[in-house]
């Protein structure tokens, strides 16, 4: 199996994928620095496509969807799902859920 062809399983996974790959700027770990938890849906908006392509959260990532919520779950509340994590990581270095 490529690299390329690899797909987060798990929220753990999931994270990990986002953080090595992420490249994020100053201004963008400072936005998720300083947003409040009241704010969550509007940065959310801002990271979901990111979220989407580099934890690979799609409809065929059947494991990784569960592990964000359950059957059922969507793309993109597992996209919340991971952001919300992310958010708190951030600020604890835990991965927390």
């Amino acid at each position: 199996m490529d690299d390329e062809d690899y797909s987060p399983k798990t929220i753990e996974q999931a994270i990990e994928a986002f953080m090595i790959s992420a490249d994020l700027s100053d201004s963008d770990e400072d936005v998720i620095l300083n947003t409040p938890l009241e704010k969550i849906d509007w940065l959310h908006s801002n990271f979901d496509a990111q979220i989407r392509r580099l934890c690979g959260v799609n409809n065929d990532n059947k494991a990784l969807l569960e592990a964000c919520g359950g059957p059922g779950t969507t793309p993109h509340e597992a996209s919340k799902k991971l952001m919300m994590v992310i958010w708190h990581y951030w600020r604890t270095a835990e991965i927390k859920y």
